[in-house]
């Protein structure tokens, strides 16, 4: 798992996951609605709260909307194991946990659903916006809505069993593209991580560099104060750039984590399709059609009884138009019956 993390004070981080992170941006254009919605860190640690809080940049949260963290600056982006059982919790503050990061340093890092709690901030409004008054009539309609959901499961039933014509041509098929699929999801996960990698060294660079820029700046004694300001605001832009690029790297993170399942799933899903098609030609038509199916005559229910005993207790595979104790046009007449 990364997390990004926020320097407050010296020994001081503030970690945020990036899966976390929705937008990084500037707060000196903020209007009164969104300032109204910052939350100081530093307050959590009892240090001052910059005087000017138009160099402070602010971080929206994807999960928590009504809040935006106020930050001085960016520092590094680091991993930290994905078990969440590790680390200490602060003392007063249930939403923060000091972690030790794989690269060998400590960060506060912030639980985002724990925060939402603590503020309050337990219901969403667009969720509670979708759920429907519970009317006490509508207890009549479940019913005619249950009988709606039971046809329209029998007849997407019947839709899948039309394709058991070409199941095993299917099977046969994907048995071969689904460990090249998987394998191919596997390298596409480990390229965008090296290419996330490298990126984000490369921006961290920039920034180490615009810092050093800044340091050169304030201990010369040149009186022209313009080409300073000139040159700061160009730096302001850089870093406005760069902090985008954070933004994009959150990506990595996601989309690694989504593939990897994929992957599983896919491998879970291959082991399937092959045992399925391993019992298909087990009991394929062709097996089944070489020995004649002698009928029972009516003053032979002895050994019909007889017969029924020695038969094999395994199941065997029907296809659609199996014989069966259902008549399938009369499934379909009560289907159409109820409209599906």
């Amino acid at each position: 798992m990364q997390i990004m993390t926020f320097p407050l004070a010296k020994g001081i981080d503030l970690g945020i996951r990036m899966t976390e992170i929705r937008k990084i941006e500037s707060i000196k254009d903020f209007p009164a609605e969104k300032m109204a919605m910052l939350s100081h860190p530093q307050e959590w640690f009892g240090l001052p709260i910059p005087e000017n809080p138009h160099h402070l940049k602010g971080i929206s949260l994807s999960s928590c909307r009504e809040a935006i963290i106020a930050v001085p600056r960016v520092g590094r982006i680091l991993r930290i194991f994905d078990s969440t059982g590790e680390g200490s919790p602060h003392p007063e503050l249930s939403f923060l946990s000091r972690l030790r990061t794989i690269e060998g340093t400590d960060a506060w890092v912030l639980d985002v659903p724990a925060f939402r709690e603590a503020h309050g901030w337990t219901s969403s409004p667009s969720a509670t916006a979708n759920v429907p008054a519970q009317n006490p009539g509508d207890g009549r309609d479940s019913s005619s809505t249950l009988i709606q959901q039971v046809g329209q499961t029998a007849r997407d039933i019947q839709r899948v069993l039309s394709l058991s014509a070409s199941l095993v041509d299917s099977l046969r098929f994907m048995e071969g593209k689904l460990p090249e699929t998987s394998h191919g999801l596997e390298v596409i996960s480990q390229m965008t991580e090296d290419a996330a990698h490298k990126l984000m060294n490369t921006l961290e660079s920039l920034l180490e560099e615009h810092e050093a820029i800044r340091k050169i700046l304030a201990d010369s004694q040149t009186k022209k104060s313009d080409q300073k300001a000139k040159i700061e605001e160009i730096l302001a832009s850089a870093d406005e750039r760069i902090m985008h690029g954070f933004e994009a790297m959150a990506f990595q993170d996601l989309v690694g984590q989504n593939i990897k399942l994929i992957g599983g799933h896919l491998r879970d899903l291959e082991s399937r399709l092959v045992q399925i098609l391993i019992e298909t030609n087990q009991s394929s038509p062709k097996e089944s059609t070489d020995e004649p199916v002698a009928k029972p005559s009516e003053g032979a229910s002895d050994k019909g009884s007889e017969t029924k005993s020695a038969a094999p207790t395994s199941e065997t595979l029907k296809g659609v138009g199996a014989t069966g104790d259902i008549d399938q046009s009369a499934v379909d007449q009560l289907l159409s019956e109820f409209g599906f």
